[in-house]
């Protein structure tokens, strides 16, 4: 009896264990195959959200179109699954976020909730960050026999601020600058064998102690090249020195080896280029430095095959160009190129004759000369001249000469401005005009601008402008200009493709005819003109999150005519706003003042721009700016949100708030390995020119999409 008992007891216990055993599998089984919908912090005040989703390993699943196109193909992506293990790990990596931030004393715990119609789970983590822990002492050894002409500058890296919050970023950053200063001024093997953090939770203070070698300051022995590749006979080792213009005694400086190595590849002589000190070499204080180049063929000819969009028709071109690497020595490069593009190119193959009167396009010869050096100074230098033949069918033809001569200066890294260009630029321009083209032209304007006048007043009128035009220019216009410049740029960006913090500065100084006046070669230049340029962009700190930026963008811009009528200022050096680059709600360029005169040698952009486009030949007052928001995905993929606004005018005393042309868009980028592409969608969210209510304004009227290579800032 009693054994009977324990065996129904024995069954009895067996079965609950079955059970409960079965429902939790059960239930386990139900929860993992419930996709995670949403990863939720609570608590966390000081570290955002983004960033703890970021730093975890539980990832929220994608949405059903994604999940959708990744079913059938490679794109896209699958869903994704709760996941119960991996909580510890997601809970240590959220500590690390916060220790890295001087919250030492953060408490987390999880929770989940289930949603069984859904087959969904939210994952919770509730954060309690308590106070964060502030510097106490900043310990550095070792380096007290730093060399005493850099020692003071080396000891101001560490001036600590005991009433900041511990950061781990900021410490690696200290870590990082000091190596590099030191690798900078011969420690060349200098390293820091130990970086401790000591945390005192009573008194929530941090000692931190860094521990340098510096080993031996060293000097440059000697510069070693060695040399392969189907070119290396035709490249003296004597050039490959002066290009790396390192010399024997300089202090061993890092930066010098990387700026040589830059400099090597921008020659295009070099398919890879390598370098470095040898340290098993080194003798003393001494260490020879190892070139290791290779380099290519000397000589290269490339087809191309290319089509644009230029004269608002679309065009296909063919071109070759020659380069000889080398050139006369040097480290130069010689590239001579040709191109054709037509609309219909095979009839200019066939007849290759541009008097052909239904020709429509242009033909276009350079020669362009560069060298790494100038005077013996690290001064890349570019000449180039070209001849440019345009003809458009029954309207006009054109005849472009001209050259520029361009130096870029090498500039120290640790300044504000870290690129400096300087250049010289002159062109002839020649234009031919077919009276039909000017009548039609001025007839249209008229039309367009004196809507309910009669035909014979706007005929009338038209025959006047007509013969107006024709006894101020005639058939032809004829004008030479020059440029000298000045262009200095500055990047203080975290990431040149994805830039979330720092800022861009760019300043231009463009002097018009000025140097053809002051010699004398023209008597009576006009106008003489300077064109100023300013440009800046500043990246908020607003997100941590390395795929979030916030930036905005503010570029001013004027021209004066200090003699002769600015009217005669080159239409394409003044400004103009609207574009992919500019104002995004308007075309290329469409933003300019209203008409106020005729240039006295008018060119075809001129008449095209006020007599058919209906716009202003350009302005001499330029301010625009933007606002964008970005968010990058899946690696490559980007969205942005923006907004863009400026305007053109006369004159800066003509500047008004209500003038002030506004567009918002989205945008889609796709960023490669090198460049970004992007496709934007924008409105005119307010235009100037008519002030109607957005919504009582034609669609299409107000749309603009433009696709653009890189960020518009």
């Amino acid at each position: 009896m009693r054994l009977e008992i324990k065996t129904k007891i024995k069954q009895l216990l067996i079965g609950l264990l079955f059970f409960f055993s079965s429902v939790t599998n059960i239930t386990g089984q139900e929860i993992y195959d419930y996709e995670l919908d949403e990863i939720i912090f609570t608590g966390n005040e000081n570290i955002s959200s983004t960033l703890l989703e970021e730093s975890i390993i539980s990832k929220t699943t994608p949405g059903w179109f994604l999940q959708f196109v990744n079913s059938f193909t490679s794109f896209g992506e699958s869903a994704v699954y709760f996941d119960r293990t991996l909580i510890p790990l997601d809970i240590d990596a959220i500590k690390q976020v916060y220790w890295a931030k001087g919250f030492f004393q953060v408490e987390i715990t999880n929770s989940i909730q289930v949603d069984s119609s859904s087959q969904t789970v939210n994952l919770i983590y509730n954060i309690i960050e308590n106070d964060p822990f502030k510097y106490n002492s900043l310990q550095v050894n070792g380096a007290d026999e730093v060399n005493e002409y850099v020692r003071d500058e080396f000891w101001s890296f560490f001036n600590l601020d005991t009433s900041a919050v511990y950061s781990q970023a900021e410490i690696e950053r200290l870590q990082s600058e000091t190596l590099n200063f030191l690798k900078n001024n011969g420690y060349m093997l200098s390293e820091i064998t130990n970086s401790e953090v000591k945390i005192d939770t009573i008194k929530n203070k941090v000692d931190v102690i860094l521990d340098y070698q510096l080993r031996t300051k060293y000097f440059i022995k000697e510069v070693r090249v060695n040399k392969k590749g189907v070119g290396k006979d035709l490249v003296d080792e004597e050039l490959i020195k002066e290009i790396v213009n390192i010399k024997p005694e300089d202090n061993y400086r890092i930066d010098n080896l990387r700026d040589a190595q830059v400099r090597l590849y921008r020659t295009n002589i070099f398919s890879s280029a390598l370098v470095s000190g040898i340290v098993a070499d080194t003798t003393g204080r001494y260490v020879p430095i190892l070139v290791s180049a290779d380099i290519g063929r000397l000589h290269e000819i490339s087809p191309d095959l290319f089509f644009n969009n230029e004269d608002n028709s679309f065009n296909t071109g063919i071109g070759l160009s020659f380069s000889k690497k080398n050139f006369l020595g040097g480290a130069r490069k010689l590239t001579i190129s040709t191109s054709v593009a037509a609309r219909d190119i095979t009839q200019f193959l066939t007849s290759f004759s541009l008097s052909d009167t239904n020709f429509f396009g242009y033909a276009d010869a350079r020669v362009k000369l560069e060298q790494p050096f100038l005077f013996g100074k690290t001064i890349n230098t570019a000449v180039e001249t070209y001849i440019t033949l345009q003809k458009r069918r029954n309207e006009w033809s054109a005849t472009l000469t001209g050259g520029n001569l361009t130096f870029n200066f090498e500039m120290p890294k640790y300044t504000l401005f870290n690129g400096m260009k300087t250049f010289f630029n002159i062109e002839n321009e020649k234009y031919f005009f077919f009276d039909s083209y000017l009548y039609n032209g001025i007839e249209s304007y008229l039309r367009n601008n004196a809507a309910g006048l009669p035909d014979s007043i706007i005929t009338q009128t038209a025959e006047a402008l007509f013969n107006a035009i024709k006894s101020q220019n005639g058939n032809e216009s004829n004008a030479t200009n020059t440029i000298l410049g000045l262009e200095l740029t500055s990047n203080k960006t975290n990431d040149y493709l994805f830039p979330t913090r720092g800022f861009t500065l760019g300043f231009r100084f463009e002097d018009g005819n000025g140097l053809r006046s002051l010699y004398g070669l023209i008597s009576n230049v006009s106008p003489l003109y300077y064109k100023l340029v300013s440009s800046g962009a500043y990246y908020f700190p607003f997100s941590d999150s390395k795929d979030i930026a916030y930036g905005t963008k503010i570029r001013l811009g004027y021209i004066h005519a200090y003699r002769g009528d600015v009217l005669n200022v080159p239409i394409n050096q003044r400004f103009y706003a609207g574009g992919s680059n500019s104002n995004r709600g308007w075309g290329q360029g469409d933003l300019a003042p209203e008409f106020t005169g005729i240039p006295d040698n008018l060119t075809v952009q001129e008449f095209e721009t006020v007599f058919i486009r209906n716009l202003a030949a350009g302005g001499f007052m330029l301010v625009e700016g933007s606002l964008e928001a970005r968010y990058r995905f899946l690696d490559n993929l980007g969205i942005a949100l923006f907004t863009d606004y400026g305007n053109v005018w006369e004159h800066y005393s003509d500047i008004q708030f209500n003038q002030f042309a506004v567009a918002a868009g989205i945008g889609f980028r796709y960023y490669s390995e090198i460049v970004p592409f992007r496709l934007d969608f924008a409105i005119k969210a307010y235009d100037p020119k008519d002030r109607r209510n957005l919504f009582k304004k034609n669609f299409w009227d107000i749309f603009q999409f433009h696709i653009g290579i890189g960020e518009a800032f």
